[in-house]
């Protein structure tokens, strides 16, 4: 079976949102990438983001994957969903001096673009895509700092509070309601 193959402007039109006609349908036709599904339940990015080497990574389309790391009884998890980058790095805890585990999940079946070599070669008359690209890869950074200042809160209802706003800023979705976060969460607030 064929792989899909996709547009990323048009799954992602953030990406493009700084390039101007003519340019425009000039990045489109050429930003195409391989798309990978991942189905709900434990995922071996690590084999997954090999082919990957030396290209931008897996850009997230559609669906949350949680990234869980530490050790024993004591892991923090990262959720990364639509926009987030996932590059080679992010597989394992290789390099680290620390023995830490890192294990993926796909909390919500996810689709990935496959932004490898033949993306960045394809991708390089387009400079404002990988800056786009650059910028995801920042905000995840800056996600996880925002877990680690929500950590430092002493009370349990400030923690949850705010974890639960911060969940629904990146994952949620307006209703007439208010906001709905689609995310089945335990009780120890990490992806199920």
């Amino acid at each position: 079976m064929n792989p899909e193959i996709a547009t990323i402007l048009d799954e992602d039109p953030d990406l493009s949102r700084t390039i101007t006609e003519p340019r425009l349908g000039a990045a489109r036709r050429e930003c195409r990438a391989e798309i990978v599904e991942v189905p709900i339940g434990a995922w071996d990015a690590a084999s997954a983001l090999a082919p990957v080497r030396g290209g931008y990574g897996l850009l997230v389309l559609d669906g949350v994957l949680a990234r869980r790391a530490g050790r024993r009884r004591r892991h923090g998890v990262e959720l990364i969903g639509p926009g987030d980058l996932i590059r080679t790095e992010d597989a394992a805890a290789d390099g680290a001096t620390l023995p830490f585990a890192v294990t993926w999940r796909a909390v919500e079946g996810a689709r990935l673009a496959v932004l490898d070599t033949g993306f960045v070669r394809r991708s390089a008359p387009y400079p404002e895509i990988g800056v786009r690209l650059m910028a995801r890869a920042t905000g995840r950074a800056r996600n996880v700092l925002v877990h680690l200042a929500i950590a430092q809160h002493a009370r349990i209802d400030a923690r949850l509070w705010l974890a639960l706003w911060h969940l629904a800023d990146r994952f949620g979705r307006v209703t007439p309601d208010g906001v709905l976060l689609p995310l089945r969460l335990r009780t120890n607030c990490s992806p199920t």
